[in-house]
């Protein structure tokens, strides 16, 4: 079940990603507005967080956490399009979690 939890915010992130897609039919040149090259990083980073906490490695949280710090620094970045200023509750929800996360994966394992 913890190895579960790991993985959560790696499946929104493909979830949310994925919809996208889809509804632009799959035709990722449109979506070009949108859908920026840093979304690599936004799947990748917390897919290979989640991956690493899963195997034991508490540093995996590491990898999480620069997500929740991108989250936060493009927001800094004013392009003049901001409608909703969602990404630093967001980045500070993933900082927090992988925080967490790491602290969880780290603490010795009890047997009994």
């Amino acid at each position: 079940m913890k190895k579960f939890l790991y993985y959560l915010p790696a499946a929104a992130i493909c979830l949310i990603y994925g919809f996208i897609l889809l509804i632009l039919e799959g035709n990722f040149d449109a979506a070009t507005d949108m859908v920026h090259s840093v979304v690599l990083l936004y799947i990748a980073l917390p897919v290979l967080g989640s991956s690493l906490l899963a195997k034991g490695c508490w540093w995996g949280s590491l990898f999480g956490g620069a997500m929740g710090l991108l989250l936060i620094y493009n927001n800094l970045q004013y392009t003049g399009h901001q409608h909703i200023n969602l990404d630093i509750p967001l980045g500070i929800v993933f900082i927090v979690y992988y925080a967490v996360m790491g602290v969880v994966c780290a603490l010795p394992k009890r047997n009994g």
